[in-house]
């Protein structure tokens, strides 16, 4: 019987004579690692073949395949020179006779207020996993583009992995039986207008790719909670329709304390920890609303509130003064809606609309694609622009508040929304228009009844 990628069990008889096998096939290579100090043992030792051999179904050729890419991709990000250096991090760790914090990770305070998320809960799960949680409405994808930070973002998320490696390999070692990590991701809060960035989505799909190169599986699953309708529409075909690895992805019910299948993994406590993590982190976020926000060169900028029909949402912000050689600097500003649907037979039919279809207020705005939620806190297209055979042709907005200049030079720009429906609103400051200028702005945005 072949163990699945998910065993916790140690390699047995037969997966040891496989590992011999790939052992024999890379023997130059090891063997120069070895002479070089470089034969780490998370990397190229018994349980990380063991990891390998399962997740290819115990093919020897499709590992191999796999450990001839995973040599280009640790090569491309300079394993052999951060390697070593984690290695050292994880025994400083070792001897505080703690476990791997966030704030471990480098790169980690850069994107401060850009990423968050709890890498080791506190407790272990039942079986004795790690427990990771990622908050996906604090991941800003707009602002990572727009701070041209996405390398930094993709590194963060890389070396991560590669620390997590280290981590459950010794863990592994010390329990005797191959640990892994289970992930909560918590979707509160992402709507397709938050979670789609194009340009994010796109380089996240690589970076996902080349993750997968990286290092085999380590997870035992990700469990998706609170997600919103849409997600939940679209979750069986999202799983088909992705060319990563979805398979241990599972959608629990609401906040996932009363799901069954969660609960063999988690108790109930550990699930009120990571919602009380998240609630502090939207309690900081809604704080930096006032604060200084960047956009970058050719970048937009996005703010959206949940509303109910009835609720106006009210603004006011400014356009930062530039250099004191340049043009005032000046941004276009727009608010749009985005309505709930109200019943089956609409969903159905905003699933299966065609492109250019308008809604029966305002401008339909080009259709927007769904996005599935990654294990690194991303989101990746579901529809490609070169696929004909998906029905998906996105949600409808109408147009609240018409595409207007604002400088510096005017002041404070303040006004508000009457929201007729349920749903979205979603307030956007672009700088499409300028590919040389980013562009500073400070907004304050509150809803009313």
């Amino acid at each position: 019987m072949t163990a699945s990628v998910t065993s916790d069990a140690l390699p047995s008889e037969s997966e040891l004579e496989l590992i011999s096998r790939l052992q024999e096939r890379f023997k130059c290579e090891l063997a120069e690692r070895e002479g070089r100090g470089q034969l780490y043992a998370p990397l190229f030792g018994d349980l990380a073949f063991t990891r390998i051999l399962r997740q290819n179904k115990l093919d020897l050729d499709a590992s191999c395949e796999w450990i001839r890419q995973f040599f280009e991709v640790f090569q491309e990000l300079e394993g052999d020179t951060i390697f070593p250096e984690m290695l050292q991090k994880m025994e400083q760790i070792e001897k505080e006779q703690r476990m791997l914090r966030t704030e471990d990770l480098n790169g980690f305070h850069e994107l401060r207020g850009l990423v968050s998320l709890i890498y080791n809960a506190e407790h272990l799960t039942k079986s004795g996993d790690t427990l990771s949680f990622y908050p996906l409405g604090a991941l800003d994808k707009h602002q990572i583009i727009a701070r041209g930070a996405f390398e930094r973002y993709e590194r963060f998320v890389l070396h991560g992995w590669l620390l997590r490696a280290i981590e459950l390999d010794r863990m592994s070692r010390r329990q005797e039986r191959l640990c892994r990590v289970v992930n909560v991701i918590d979707v509160t809060g992402c709507t397709l207008s938050k979670v789609i960035c194009k340009e994010f989505d796109q380089r996240a799909e690589k970076m996902m790719q080349r993750l997968e190169k990286l290092v085999p599986d380590l997870t035992a699953g990700n469990w998706v909670i609170n997600a919103p309708w849409i997600m939940q529409k679209i979750f069986p075909w999202a799983k088909r329709a992705l060319k990563i690895k979805v398979d241990n992805w599972f959608l629990c019910n609401g906040d996932g304390e009363q799901d069954p299948s969660l609960l063999s993994v988690v108790e109930v406590s550990q699930l009120r920890e990571l919602r009380e993590f998240r609630y502090r982190v939207k309690e900081e976020s809604e704080k930096c609303d006032a604060n200084m926000h960047y956009i970058g060169r050719g970048q937009v900028l996005e703010k959206a509130m949940e509303v109910r029909s009835g609720q106006r949402v009210c603004w006011k912000f400014l356009v930062m003064a530039g250099g004191i050689l340049l043009p005032p600097p000046e941004i276009q500003f727009s608010v749009v809606g985005i309505w709930d649907l109200d019943d089956e037979d609409e969903v159905e039919e905003v699933l299966r609309r065609k492109p250019g279809a308008r809604s029966g207020q305002g401008t339909a705005k080009p259709a927007v694609k769904p996005a599935m939620v990654v294990e690194d806190g991303g989101a990746l297209d579901l529809v490609r622009e070169e696929s004909d055979d998906s029905e998906y042709q996105g949600l409808q907005e109408d147009i609240l508040r018409d595409l207007d200049f604002w400088k510096s030079l005017d002041g404070e720009n303040s006004g508000e929304v009457l929201s007729p429906k349920s749903g979205l609103i979603v307030l956007r400051w672009s700088n499409e228009f300028n590919m040389i200028r980013p562009k500073r702005i400070q907004f304050e945005v509150v809803i009313r009844d």
